[in-house]
């Protein structure tokens, strides 16, 4: 769809669409439910100022996941750059100067409009190109939902094989139907964590949890941090509004009119997350040890990002616990704040790499 074919500026659902590439168009129906629920009318309201105003990652949208959030902010990009402005007249042929109009439109405007989309366009650019890579591949090259099933289900094997039964902070007495694989950290962020690709396909890579607990990490809503006490890795509740939240209410699973609510709510009773807090990990080989690298790096990224949503009231700090220094060179450079786990990872041009790293952590 090409904005500037149209006659006016494009309708919300238009720029959604936009944004969206040539995906489904149905996947954008959550983004839409959201906006209805504040009042926009998307298919009569244009893409405009008001429109551009908006916060892709306020509290309002959080039942968005990470791809919704990222079409909805590139829409607004795109809308405020003027890309969706279709032309109201030709310009006149009476020659370039800058006073030529028709319709009322100037070439100098003209000219300032494509040079502030040309801005827009270098400052963003990496930014799309990432967005393009991780929504195409699964880990920057392009694999069949077989493929990565495959994948998934020899992870899961190695865990099981290494004595991880059911969920890594519930145990065993979880049903299998509400456990999911959390992949950590995918191929396109493992140079600028000292990852090769043998080590993203390692077990040290994924977690067995609940699929409650695997939402909200994928999310950014918890992290793992390392108790200084007894050196064990132990969950930490970021989001206070979901400190009170059931696990079988998970805003990422559709609450209580999702699919699963009946399996989770047998699963999981009233527990909420905050029950969870400080909840250590199980592992039960050194080979299946996550790497503590990523951990980290998730750790402090969901936690900046937490703050800067306005997700949590008070402030929390967790002891650094990685022993690769350039890690926070790392951290402090990367163009893309987002957490390196699925849908939320960054092409590995924008970050720095780390050069040699060791493995063990």
């Amino acid at each position: 769809m090409m904005w500037c074919q149209q006659a006016s500026a494009p309708t919300i659902r238009d720029a959604l669409l936009w944004a969206n590439e040539e995906d489904d168009p149905t996947s954008i129906q959550p983004i839409i439910d959201a906006l209805c629920q504040q009042g926009w009318e998307v298919d009569k309201q244009k893409a405009g100022r008001l429109f551009c105003s908006l916060d892709p990652f306020s509290s309002a949208y959080a039942s968005l996941n990470d791809r919704q959030r990222t079409v909805l902010k590139l829409a607004i990009q795109a809308s405020a750059a003027g890309l969706g402005v279709g032309s109201t007249g030709a310009v006149a042929a009476a020659g370039p100067g800058q006073g030529s109009t028709a319709a009322g439109v100037t070439l100098a405007d003209l000219h300032r409009k494509v040079s502030k989309m040309e801005s827009v366009l270098q400052q963003h650019l990496p930014f799309l190109l990432s967005k393009v890579l991780v929504w195409r591949d699964g880990s920057t090259a392009t694999h069949s939902n077989s493929e990565k099933d495959r994948k998934t289900s020899a992870l899961k094997s190695e865990l099981q094989s290494a004595g991880v039964k059911g969920c890594q902070l519930l145990g065993e007495g979880i049903p299998p139907n509400c456990v999911s694989l959390a992949h950590l950290c995918k191929l396109s962020w493992a140079d600028g964590l000292g990852l090769s690709k043998e080590d993203v396909s390692s077990p040290r890579n994924a977690l067995l949890l609940s699929k409650p607990i695997e939402r909200a990490y994928s999310n950014s809503a918890v992290c793992f941090y390392e108790d200084p006490a007894d050196k064990k890795l132990k969950l930490h509740i970021l989001w206070d509004e979901l400190k009170s939240q059931k696990l079988s209410d998970c805003q990422w699973l559709g609450g209580p009119n999702g699919n699963g609510y009946a399996e989770l709510t047998n699963a999981f009773g009233d527990t909420t997350y905050g029950d969870l807090e400080a909840r250590p990990l199980q592992y039960y080989s050194s080979t299946v040890v996550p790497f503590r690298r990523v951990l980290s790096a998730h750790a402090q990224l969901s936690l900046d990002r937490a703050q800067r949503d306005g997700k949590m009231a008070e402030s929390w700090t967790f002891q650094d616990y990685r022993s690769i220094e350039n890690v926070l060179t790392w951290l402090q450079n990367a163009e893309l704040q987002e957490p390196p786990i699925a849908n939320s990872v960054s092409d590995s041009s924008e970050v720095m790499s780390m050069g040699s790293a060791s493995a063990a952590l």
